[in-house]
């Protein structure tokens, strides 16, 4: 029973694969936000920027209160007015042109943004409304805002890249992605399949890759996590 950013770091390409479909992007962000929580709150912020990515892939850039509009139209009847209210308030920051930094502080999140979906969500939509054609600018700004920056980063660089794509991201930050054994090219050759299993191609399989490889993969991220966690107990705190 949680409303953490799992939901909400996993909806974006479902935004953008069946936003066109209501129920069924309803349905499929429903599932993914249960899978892991079970909060009312991480669904709505995973419907959030499920909408945000869908717009953002549609081409047009999108103003403050059009995206306001559009959400509370595919959100009538969450009974959820909370929700609405802070995707109010960051349109209306965004509009103003406010930095990232000082629209969490007014949401009490001045020492970072926090892992709470209804923290999260708003700094994240304040943010692309206002860097839509800049991925570079806007992971700047998010960053920037401190907190839990690597589920922020995640979110808005999927709702940015859903407009600008590859094209649209720094050459250097792509050559620099390490996470073997799956590679940006596996990443793509993914994207391909899924793409053409929507348009009805129902032979499509994932993309190989070496499976065993995960196992020492995560091992490794496991001992640098604890290594962190250990640091943290330590002087200087």
């Amino acid at each position: 029973m949680s409303a953490g950013n799992g939901p909400a770091m996993r909806s974006p390409i479902l935004g953008v694969l069946l936003g066109e479909n209501s129920h069924q992007l309803e349905d499929y962000v429903h599932r993914s936000t249960w899978v892991t929580h079970r909060d009312t709150k991480a669904y709505l912020g995973a419907m959030g920027t499920a909408l945000a990515a869908f717009l953002s892939a549609c081409g047009s850039v999108v103003s403050p209160c059009g995206f306001l509009r559009f959400a509370e139209e595919r959100l009538a009847g969450q009974d959820d007015q909370e929700f609405l209210s802070l995707i109010h308030r960051a349109v209306e920051s965004a509009e103003k042109d406010q930095s990232t930094l000082e629209f969490a502080a007014s949401l009490g999140c001045d020492k970072g943004v926090s892992g709470y979906t209804y923290h999260t969500v708003p700094c994240v939509i304040q943010a692309w409304l206002r860097f839509q054609d800049d991925f570079s600018g806007g992971m700047r700004e998010i960053l920037s805002a401190g907190g839990d920056t690597d589920t922020t980063g995640a979110i808005l660089g999927a709702i940015v890249g859903a407009r600008v794509g590859k094209e649209g991201i720094p050459g250097e930050w792509l050559n620099g992605i390490i996470d073997w054994p799956r590679s940006t090219r596996w990443i793509e050759a993914l994207a391909d399949a899924v793409s053409s299993m929507i348009e009805g191609d129902a032979d499509i399989k994932c993309p190989r890759y070496f499976g065993l490889g995960i196992i020492p993969r995560n091992v490794f991220f496991l001992l640098i996590v604890l290594a962190h966690g250990l640091r943290r107990l330590a002087p200087p705190y």
